[in-house]
């Protein structure tokens, strides 16, 4: 048995590196990672530790992180916002009626700690790896300062449960109860690290959410002086659903709001598959770049020496990126619109506008409020060129700068020279040939 003082010495070594080491680990897997190899050195047998958080996403309502000592393993899962509003608010209809039994819910439930052993005559079933993993004991804590019954009637209520921790041991007999003490005096300050870790994790992904991959990128690494950016080359991309002012007067808001959802969902999807990235979502309308050459990103202007060197480096392959993401797009559109109006749904068809050229990329706005967007002629020419789309009866259309660099002349038709609004010179325009937008 460990004398008082012993654990006592162990309590603030942990402290201290908690506060320290701990801190400055670069993400919350390594925070984990280190955390348990601490302990371990302190001789407290761990063998698993698993540790979940209640998280700011759009998708994502609880993310966990596991270790195990064997082999080191660190696994990560994630909740969504559905399923762990099902976990919290309807326990009497969750499939597995037991549930009710396992850490995380009596921890939800009030309680100030769980025990569960290898001996309990009833084990939770999310506890059912214990006896073929060799463990003997799990002990589960939550993060101090946010106990209390959850309201389980009233759905999911941020803030009075924010996590919970589990430390499983295969030590005969279980922890001892100086361990246990160990953990239960150090709880407080491996939350208050592992809510920065999640903070931090949240601010980064909401960003991304809101303003697209590489924007919240860059404004959560500190990129937010008004007029900061960058000029890029690249495809700019507009897409808009047509007739949506008809729909909106047909449809109710949800009706309407679910018809946005799936056009919205389905354009990210194929975007990001082909290598884009979704900057706005205007109304019923959506714009996106592709660009893949660092050479693309300057701070300064592009000479015309350095136009050429990016245009063959990516010029063809961005624009047929971005054109095998419009023809895809218009196949899947198809395909999804079939199958609403089978059930007597309103369905959505779509227009998209391509060019290439020089936009510049960063923040611009009042003092305090800022939006990162892309501006410039070459954004005016994409929207002025998806625009014609009603007009010319067209799925997708590019501009001849477009095509040019895209280097197959064959997926394209020219439908002739317009005048855009807001564009000095007239604009050939030419429209992605429906063989190209093959149903599946």
């Amino acid at each position: 048995m460990e004398s008082s003082c012993s654990v006592t010495k162990k309590v603030d070594t942990l402290h201290n590196w908690l506060h320290s080491a701990g801190v400055a680990m670069p993400s919350r897997r390594d925070f984990v990672d280190a955390y348990c190899l601490q302990l371990r050195s302190l001789a407290i047998p761990l063998d698993r530790f698993w540790m979940s958080a209640v998280v700011l996403h759009p998708l994502t309502g609880a993310h966990a992180v596991k270790w195990e000592a064997e082999g080191g393993r660190i696994t990560e899962a994630r909740l969504s916002r559905d399923q762990f509003h099902h976990f919290v608010a309807d326990p009497a209809n969750n499939p597995h009626a037991s549930t009710m039994r396992s850490p995380m819910s009596q921890l939800m439930m009030g309680e100030t700690s769980v025990t569960i052993r290898n001996t309990d005559p009833n084990i939770p079933p999310d506890c059912d790896w214990m006896i073929p993993g060799g463990y003997t004991e799990l002990f589960a804590l939550p993060p101090p300062g946010k106990l209390g019954v959850w309201p389980l009637e009233s759905g999911v209520q941020p803030g009075k449960l924010e996590g919970g921790f589990t430390w499983s041991t295969k030590q005969p007999g279980g922890f001892t109860e100086q361990e246990k003490e160990i953990l239960i005096r150090t709880v407080g300050a491996m939350s208050t690290v592992t809510r920065l870790f999640i903070a931090l994790e949240n601010s980064k992904t909401l960003l991304q959410a809101y303003l697209g991959e590489d924007a919240g990128s860059r404004v959560h690494q500190g990129e937010i002086d008004r007029g900061e950016g960058l000029t890029i080359r690249s495809v700019v991309w507009f897409s808009d659903v047509r007739g949506f002012t008809q729909m909106s007067c047909e449809l109710s808001r949800t009706e309407l709001i679910d018809v946005l959802n799936s056009v919205f969902e389905l354009t990210h999807k194929i975007i990001h598959k082909h290598g884009g990235q979704i900057l706005k979502l205007i109304g019923d309308g959506c714009m996106a770049i592709f660009s893949q050459s660092s050479k693309g990103f300057q701070r300064h202007s592009f000479s015309s020496g350095d136009k050429i060197e990016i245009d063959d480096e990516q010029g063809a392959r961005v624009c047929a990126s971005a054109r095998m993401a419009a023809a895809e797009l218009q196949s899947e559109l198809s395909q999804w619109k079939l199958q609403r109006e089978t059930r007597g749904l309103k369905g959505a068809s779509v227009g998209v506008g391509l060019h290439y050229g020089d936009v510049s990329y960063g923040n611009v706005g009042a003092a305090e409020r800022l939006d990162f967007t892309v501006l410039g002629p070459c954004v005016n020419l994409a929207s002025r060129t998806e625009g014609m789309c009603s007009n010319l009866g067209a799925k997708v259309l590019a501009t001849g700068q477009f095509v040019q660099l895209d280097r197959d002349p064959d997926a394209w038709k020219c439908r002739g020279e317009y005048e855009l609004k807001g564009v000095s010179c007239p604009t050939t325009i030419f429209e992605l040939r429906e063989d190209e937008i093959c149903v599946r």
